[in-house]
């Protein structure tokens, strides 16, 4: 992650259900001293693709299969 440009200041957006890879992948993303935008994978991609915007996400981690559905949304 630091070596994509994750560090202080710089946001990453995690999509991930609850299970031990949002665990590992939330610490992993505080450890490179990044904020972790935490979204919920329940609401509607298009809310999803809002808040990715706002919040400036320099990367995403996710799920190949919730992936699909954000691309598919627009």
């Amino acid at each position: 992650l630091a070596l994509q440009g994750a560090g202080p200041g710089k946001v990453v957006a995690l999509l991930l259900p609850s299970s031990g890879s949002f665990v590992c992948s939330y610490y992993g993303i505080l450890r490179t001293g990044a904020a972790v935008l935490a979204l919920n994978p329940m609401m509607p991609p298009e809310i999803l693709q809002r808040q990715l915007g706002v919040s400036g996400a320099i990367g995403l981690i996710t799920t190949q299969g919730l992936a699909k559905a954000l691309e598919a949304s627009g």
